[in-house]
């Protein structure tokens, strides 16, 4: 998982659209040990050439206070399974962002789980920030499509603030849908586990990698 230019740019910007970067306090939560991938200048030269910028470095560049968590546990990561239940009360209901920058789209099952963690890590007019792949592309364990983000905020009652896709996501896979959504917490619990499955088991709009998406309602 990483961050790079497009994905930078974008939380700046949902920062200001949601008026948390008028804060003098600013928490966050990453889901996933995120590797900043451009060439941040004069934020990489701070920390010297010996390692590869994690997002832990540049979210301190900013001045935003920020938990991660990633199973491997490096760069001073909580070593945690997002397919669990997050229980920490030092944790929930703590984070101004939840950031989740394609590491969702990695956990093999229980995704369920995966987004409830994300609105329980969450404060009350928070916001989430998702970036996951919208096309198969054989990267990842699942896939979304413009359907999922519309039954996962009407069920769990999120305000948008943004949501748009990028059309390539990659220059080098051009045929790589990138979705980017931004909602914001407005009720303190999310969906029942019942409301979350269709016939197939999972929420419409998902599927894994190697099956075709079916743009029901």
């Amino acid at each position: 998982m990483g961050i790079g230019k497009k994905g930078y740019l974008y939380l700046l910007e949902m920062m200001d659209v949601s008026g948390i970067d008028k804060q003098e306090k600013i928490t966050l939560c990453e889901f996933g040990d995120l590797m900043v991938r451009i060439d941040m200048g004069e934020i990489r030269r701070q920390y010297t050439r010996k390692s590869v910028l994690s997002g832990e470095q540049l979210f301190k560049y900013l001045n935003i206070e920020t938990t991660s968590i990633d199973l491997n546990g490096l760069h001073n990561s909580i070593k945690m399974d997002l397919r669990d239940e997050i229980t920490d009360p030092n944790l929930l209901n703590y984070f101004d962002i939840v950031l989740d920058y394609g590491t969702s789209e990695h956990v093999i099952s229980n995704q369920y789980q995966v987004f409830k963690n994300a609105n329980d890590l969450c404060k009350m007019s928070g916001i989430m920030i998702h970036a996951l792949r919208c096309s198969e592309t054989g990267h990842a364990s699942w896939y979304y499509n413009e359907k999922f983000f519309e039954n996962l905020c009407r069920r769990a009652g999120y305000h948008v603030l943004d949501f748009r896709i990028t059309e390539p996501a990659y220059k080098w896979k051009p045929s790589t849908r990138l979705a980017f959504i931004t909602v914001r917490k407005s009720r303190e619990e999310f969906m029942a586990k019942g409301d979350w499955v269709d016939p197939s088991g999972d929420m419409i709009g998902m599927k894994r990698w190697g099956e075709e998406i079916a743009p029901r309602s």
